[in-house]
């Protein structure tokens, strides 16, 4: 499964880049998307989720008694180690601009991309200095103690919790449309407080293990 995921993502960059330079509709220079799958298959009792980017995935758990939030995934941040390894050798460099918040991804010596991420779906210019669309796979055993799993992109991310998330979660748990209803509206009201006029990516999938119960 893990190699199948990969090889999707993979396929996935190689037809994007394909169709931009055929089309000319869009292009993907400097603009991409992060992107978070999971897979589940109730007869091996087995989860996979892979991940570019910083699209989290969380499992919201009750444990005796207590929900709890388990993160599944790791943002793909520039400044880790082994990712900026790889940006390096490729000839990119990881810095962070004078009255910014985020470490970035640059060509060295140049003032772009300036991509937030170390892994992305397209981001052409990122993806020449290191920028990997390949994805990093976790295999999980499926818990009797797992009720929904949460996948949003980083704009829910940016200002609310995972334990927030989890909470709100639960609270909508005969609805869970509403709950992720709720979270986008309160990821806005977030972005909104704290920067005014603009608001990142809001997207939120949830699914309820419930069902394979």
């Amino acid at each position: 499964m893990a190699k199948i995921m990969k090889d999707s993502f993979k396929k996935t960059q190689e037809e994007l880049f394909s169709y931009c330079n055929k089309t000319g509709e869009f292009d993907v220079a400097l603009s991409g998307t992060t992107g978070t799958i999971a897979v589940v298959d109730a007869n091996q009792n087995k989860m996979w989720i892979a991940h570019v980017g910083d699209s989290r995935g969380v499992m919201c758990l009750c444990d005796n008694g207590k929900h709890k939030a388990k993160e599944l995934t790791v943002d793909h941040k520039p400044t880790l180690p082994q990712e900026k390894k790889r940006i390096e050798a490729r000839g990119g460099e990881v810095k962070k601009l004078e009255g910014d918040i985020p470490y970035r991804v640059f060509v060295r010596g140049k003032a772009f991309p300036g991509l937030a991420m170390s892994r992305a779906l397209g981001d052409l210019i990122a993806a020449s200095v290191g920028v990997s669309c390949e994805p990093e796979v976790a295999e999980f055993d499926i818990a009797p103690t797992w009720d929904y799993l949460v996948l949003c992109s980083d704009g829910v991310w940016e200002f609310i919790s995972s334990k927030t998330v989890t909470a709100t979660i639960y609270q909508n748990k005969n609805d869970l449309k509403k709950g992720c209803v709720e979270l986008a509206q309160q990821s806005w009201k977030r972005w909104i407080e704290n920067e005014g006029d603009v608001v990142d990516d809001i997207t939120i999938v949830a699914f309820d293990f419930n069902v394979l119960k």
